[in-house]
């Protein structure tokens, strides 16, 4: 038997959840109940033990049958893909977006409007007139060495 996470209250205990938001080619998954009429997103307690990760990784398997593919900062497998094709083929960059779709087949609308912004925001792609550039700072985060780029 598993023991629930629990943390002391004003007024007792309370038990600790996570909670994932799920969204798949323009849609939003959400958990219909068996036992009553509504609609729920995926999640649940944080069992004694595990990390926040664990636990949603965990709680969309047992509810919707998927492994995830995400890591600490929300990065898929696409994401990654992304970033370690540029690295790896092209030196950190810079590379056209057609090319970069390409190498690693998916659309290169795709790339643009659902991954490149978010990598743009945590500061791991930069845009330039030559092409996408990976940064340091993704490098770090894969845990690949940074030897620097030819240009930026």
């Amino acid at each position: 038997m598993t023991q629930d996470l629990t943390l002391p209250a004003a007024d007792g205990y309370v038990n600790v959840r996570v909670g994932a938001i799920i969204i798949k080619n323009e849609k939003l998954l959400m958990v219909g109940s068996q036992d009553f009429d509504y609609y729920y997103s995926v999640g649940g307690r944080i069992q004694f033990g595990e990390s926040a990760e664990q636990a949603v990784r965990r709680e969309v398997l047992e509810e919707t049958g998927w492994e995830l593919e995400i890591d600490r900062l929300g990065l898929d497998g696409v994401d990654r893909r992304m970033l370690e094709s540029i690295i790896v083929n092209f030196r950190g960059g810079p590379v056209g977006l057609d090319t970069l779709a390409a190498t690693i087949g998916e659309e290169a609308v795709t790339l643009e409007d659902v991954y490149e912004p978010y990598l743009l925001q945590i500061g791991f792609l930069n845009r330039t007139p030559r092409g996408r550039c990976v940064t340091q700072k993704a490098y770090e985060h894969l845990g690949i060495p940074f030897h620097g780029q030819l240009e930026m």
